[in-house]
């Protein structure tokens, strides 16, 4: 089963932004993905766009795994995340690095 490493999020300002069950997301869509894969190994990066707690925006920005479905999936799952309502953000930078280790 795979294994995620988490850097944490940033915003443009450079200031952390707590991603809280980010990364149960992100290993799903990898260890689903695995199964049909199993070289699959690398990095892959999404940037979040927040408002009053709702993700609004969520794309891939980076991804030296080559994946199709592992990017559709991070991004869907990456939609339905969140936060509590007090929490407006633009511009959320998370690098996971993705490993079977």
């Amino acid at each position: 089963i795979g294994h995620t490493v988490a850097v944490e999020g940033t915003n443009k300002k450079g200031q952390k932004v707590k991603l809280g069950p980010a990364e149960h997301f992100i290993k799903s869509c990898y260890d689903e993905r695995l199964s049909a894969n199993p070289g699959l190994d690398g990095r892959i990066a999404i940037e979040l766009d927040i408002n009053q707690g709702k993700v609004t925006t969520a794309k891939v920005t980076e991804d030296t795994i080559g994946d199709k479905d592992l990017v559709t999936c991070v991004t869907k799952k990456a939609r339905s995340w969140r936060f509590p309502t007090d929490v407006t953000e633009s511009g959320v930078y998370a690098p996971y690095v993705l490993n079977k280790k």
